[in-house]
């Protein structure tokens, strides 16, 4: 814990330590800790009210009661003199820091007591902070109760915005409190913004729900980030630096492992680290550059140990960042981040595949999209209606030798805080930088592989590693890889962590009624359905039709997608072969397939699904492609497709 808590940037622990009728009370962690501890600060609150079973300090079902006499007082104070006299005990202004949880429950002259016996003993002077209990308001300076600070400790003392009629399926038993977390922090953001009015320690808190102590009677703050939680810390931090003079500030944030009330600091399952980058990040702000770069450096330095990389510091500003909102989140529901690689102008394969996953990821998450650009208002609106949010913004792919983005790993370290992400998914083996800001946060990494990397010549191109180079990257830093087909599997799976590997295929939507296929022109029309990118094998489609042209009174050979350049070149080779038409953009997948019979997939690179050719099933087309990738996992050769060999053309032609 020390060492987490150290690498996070936590300055010290403040323990809760309990005394009553002359004896000490679960001092064995602090003991411990004490004992086997030298080089982290930490110093003691008195947690001075009664045990109860409700937790509460109240006088009601007291289990241990919190008395007071100046005996005890005196015996409080020397019980904890061998911790006041460790080297890594907390002084503020040269002395031993000491916290009152509830000073209004001493005697007037309690605090007088407690400093005349530790100048007795000669521990000398002790700087002695009092909580500001929210049931026991103090109006005047901390001077006139004998203190010399305050310390501020929500939820003691914070703006109460009842939200508990906004609640949706709230146990109808339910007899409790439900607040505003947003109203604590804006209203303490709010109150010090011209300054502070007497001496205080200012304080914040994580969440709050203490329902593991009081059952339906409990109280809670709703609306609780990471995101906010290092805001609020930023805040806090710039008004330290505006108004508080003295050299030596503290903040303390309650708590490092308050489990049963719901605010702490320790990772979990839902925020994994996040709640500790909180504090770290906003500490940054107010650190020199050096050392951002450093922690990134060696981040870095982890992810491309067997990869060469070129670290690039500087900032590159992106061109565009926007945020469309879509469905509301659900808060009883775990949050995921999914990340696009590829935006097209039209939708696409790789575009409805996502749609998908976004349409049914909602049924069990809150979904945060990120896409890569904003060239697709159709595409987008569409995620609207699955995702809560979607971010647009420019990221790149992973391209052999372009440097690191530290902007867009910040942007999104910032996505991932401020939703408070519980697993990132990325969407395709081409992104590195959301990876990147996931580990850092020790968030986990699903990553879908949809290439076969090692019957890709345009993915080997794209990142220049070999197979074997980039199967360790994506073994070192995903925690889970979902592939697409049993080709993919085969392409990543590692015996020694089985436990990674799922297959999950592309799943297409039947048609609603049978559609039959039928020969409506007395011609078999051929079509390939795509984005006419020259891998997508366009051009083998136009030779197959030349090597068919004795046909052409029988069949037409049809190329259904974008008219791009490349597109426009080939239909100007054919333009004396009539029954080689070029159909522009067909946006609905079914109006396309209906209108022709057969469906060639001739891709240049290995289909690690085929979503299209799926699709032509469900439709009852038959298809040929070539016996690359994963096609023969879907077309059965001689059943409802033919299979030829990858790149011959001849054989395409002769089935």
């Amino acid at each position: 814990q020390v060492e987490l808590a150290k690498s996070y940037g936590i300055s010290g622990f403040c323990f809760h330590y309990y005394f009553f009728d002359n004896r000490k009370i679960l001092n064995i962690p602090l003991d411990l800790f004490v004992e086997n501890i030298r080089d982290f600060p930490f110093c003691i609150s008195w947690a001075n009210e009664n045990w109860t079973r409700r937790w509460d300090g109240a006088e009601h079902y007291v289990l241990l009661r919190q008395t007071y006499s100046p005996d005890m007082l005196r015996n409080f104070v020397r019980s904890i003199i061998p911790y006041l006299e460790k080297e890594n005990y907390i002084r503020y202004q040269g002395k031993p820091l000491l916290l009152i949880y509830r000073p209004r429950h001493l005697p007037e002259d309690g605090i007088y007591l407690i400093r005349e016996e530790f100048e007795r003993i000669g521990i000398g002077e002790v700087f002695i902070a009092g909580v500001r209990f929210g049931k026991e308001p103090m109006i005047h300076p901390p001077s006139k109760y004998g203190l010399d600070s305050f310390v501020l400790f929500p939820p003691h003392e914070v703006k109460f915005i009842d939200v508990k009629n906004e609640m949706k399926d709230l146990n109808p038993h339910f007899s409790g409190f439900i607040y505003s977390y947003d109203g604590v922090l804006e209203h303490d953001i709010e109150q010090f913004k011209l300054g502070y009015d007497s001496p205080k320690f200012r304080g914040l808190m994580c969440g709050w729900d203490n329902t593991a102590r009081v059952n339906l009677s409990s109280r809670i703050f709703v609306g609780f980030t990471p995101l906010k939680l290092r805001r609020w810390l930023k805040e806090i931090i710039k008004q330290e630096m505006k108004y508080n003079f003295n050299s030596e500030k503290l903040i303390f944030i309650n708590a490092w492992n308050e489990w049963a009330e719901g605010t702490y600091l320790e990772p979990d399952q839902r925020y994994g680290r996040a709640m500790l980058e909180a504090v770290r990040s906003a500490l940054i702000v107010n650190q020199d550059q050096p050392t951002v770069t450093g922690r990134l450096k060696e981040i870095i330095s982890n992810f491309n140990k067997d990869l060469s990389f070129n670290y690039k510091y500087k900032p590159i500003v992106g061109k565009f960042f926007k945020i469309f909102k879509g469905k509301p989140e659900n808060k009883g529901k775990p949050t995921m981040l999914l990340c696009a690689h590829n935006i097209s102008e039209k939708l696409f394969g790789a575009e409805r595949s996502f749609i998908d996953m976004v349409r049914n990821a909602s049924k069990f998450f809150n979904v945060i999209v990120t896409l890569p650009g904003v060239n697709n208002t159709t595409y987008i609106e569409e995620l609207q209606k699955w995702a809560c949010y979607i971010y647009a913004f420019e990221y790149p792919q992973w391209f052999a030798g372009r440097g690191f983005r530290h902007d867009v790993f910040l942007r999104f370290l910032d996505i991932l805080l401020k939703h408070g992400v519980s697993f990132a998914y990325i969407n395709t083996i081409v992104l590195y930088e959301p990876i990147l800001a996931a580990k850092f946060l020790n968030i986990p990494v699903i990553i879908h592989a949809r290439e076969i990397y090692s019957k890709d010549p345009y993915i080997q191109k794209q990142i220049g590693k070999r197979k074997e180079d980039f199967k360790h990257w994506l073994l070192s830093y995903a925690d889970f890889i979902v592939c697409n087909s049993k080709s993919t599997y085969d392409e990543y799976y590692d015996n020694s962590q089985a436990h990674k590997f799922y297959i999950i295929p592309n799943a297409v939507k039947l048609p609603d009624s049978d559609i039959k296929n039928e020969i409506k022109t007395g011609k078999i029309i051929f079509g390939m359905i795509s984005s006419n990118i020259p891998k997508k094998g366009v051009r083998d489609f136009v030779e197959c039709a030349l090597k068919l042209k004795e046909y052409a009174e029988e069949a037409e050979f049809w190329v259904i997608g974008p008219r791009n350049q490349f597109v426009e070149k080939i239909s100007k080779e054919v333009t004396n072969f009539p029954f080689i038409k070029f159909i522009d953009y067909v946006p609905s997948p079914e109006e396309a397939l209906q209108s022709i019979n057969v469906l060639l997939s001739l891709s240049h690179f290995a289909e690690s699904f085929g979503r299209t050719i799926a699709e032509a099933l469900a439709y009852r087309r038959p298809v040929i492609a070539y016996d690359h990738g994963a096609t023969s996992e879907i077309v059965e050769h001689g059943v409802n497709g033919f299979l030829a060999r990858f790149k011959d053309v001849d054989e395409v032609a002769n089935y």
